[in-house]
């Protein structure tokens, strides 16, 4: 038993050692470099559209986090957060860090180097409810001051607040320090259409200081575009390591996945749009980025339930353009599937 108890210890010390902590304010420092600011991609960049963009709001941890639970519920988990999460409302703010949060564990107001004591030491906090909560940040008993967080709360709380929100999600996540093997790895996240949370030393102090939403990257100058939480820019600046004097260097980042039973599947038919009807050469079929990650098969049956095409989707996309030109005019069905689940039917008119 005490060998067992002595493991746990050094478990718990080894995360703890490892764990970093963002401690800016809403403010970007007159010392933080504002990297290449540019919106418009060159034919090197590759970019996640539709993640929104967030101001700071109580944190830069939480509001990091927000923007990737924010871009998941625009891509079809739309119970995430209540009312559109495309913009930054009152409904998105209260999701990164509502009123309770900041009455029980922000007051009264710490900046470095003071500590002032909250309800994480007095007690009597509410229950968690938002993402600041679950990420523990501003916790006293912590040593957060206000706004601070701690690199290895990101994850908990991505998963605590989506099974808050609805338990019946899946979450993945996992933690990528940087390495040889690091721009290889948030290449392919960005590939995959998964924002990331990075924690960056923005002054290259050596010290790490701002997590930021990782979006996008830049092959040929070995970029990587985020936005920052200072404003709604997409912000770009050389893929390296923390080191002192690498300004805007690279701690590591959180890899964040979530997705569906298929056994849900009643809110996935409603977002599966196929169209026009009646087609003619192509048939444009919308799927939620969330649903064909592992793939879509396709197949068009005549009315005597012969195939007469079928195709493999293995890639991730959220629209399939299906070329229809060889196929007769007549009535069809078309077929979705997953992993031999059905996803959706749909009669179809071909008219040329």
């Amino acid at each position: 038993m005490k060998k067992i108890t002595l493991i746990i210890f050094i478990f718990s010390l080894f995360l703890n050692i490892n764990a970093q902590q963002s401690k800016l304010g809403k403010i970007r420092p007159k010392n933080v470099n504002i990297g290449i600011v540019y919106n418009k991609l060159n034919k090197s960049q590759t970019l996640i559209s539709n993640v929104p963009t967030y101001i700071w709001h109580k944190g830069c941890g939480p509001t990091a986090l927000g923007m990737v639970i924010g871009y998941y519920d625009e891509m079809g988990f739309d119970d995430l957060i209540n009312g559109s999460a495309s913009s930054q409302t009152e409904e998105v703010n209260n999701a990164i860090a509502n009123q309770e949060h900041y009455d029980d564990y922000s007051l009264p107001l710490d900046y470095y180097p003071d500590l002032f004591q909250d309800k994480s030491d007095l007690g009597g906090a509410h229950t968690a409810n938002c993402i600041a909560d679950f990420m523990e940040t501003s916790w006293s008993s912590k040593n957060n001051r206000y706004g601070w967080t701690f690199s290895n709360k990101i994850d908990d709380a991505f998963t605590n607040y989506i099974n808050m929100q609805n338990p019946n999600y899946q979450t993945i996540t996992s933690y990528d320090y940087f390495g040889t093997s690091s721009w290889d790895n948030y290449k392919l996240e960005i590939d995959n259409n998964k924002p990331v949370v990075l924690l960056v030393d923005s002054d290259g102090d050596g010290s790490t200081d701002h997590f930021v939403t990782g979006i996008g990257y830049d092959e040929d100058n070995l970029m990587y575009g985020i936005y920052d939480t200072w404003d709604n820019n997409i912000h770009w600046y050389e893929w390296r390591g923390r080191a002192s004097g690498n300004n805007w260097g690279i701690y590591g980042f959180n890899i964040l996945h979530i997705s569906t039973p298929i056994s849900i599947s009643s809110k996935i038919k409603e977002k599966i749009k196929i169209y026009p009807i009646p087609s003619k050469d192509i048939i444009n079929i919308e799927i939620p980025l969330y649903q064909n990650s592992q793939g879509i098969l396709i197949s068009l049956f005549n009315t005597l339930g012969k195939k007469v095409l079928s195709k493999q989707i293995s890639h991730q996309t959220k629209k399939i353009r299906l070329d229809i030109s060889n196929i007769k005019n007549g009535t069809y069905l078309i077929k979705l599937s997953q992993s031999n689940n059905i996803l959706k039917t749909e009669k179809i008119i071909i008219l040329k």
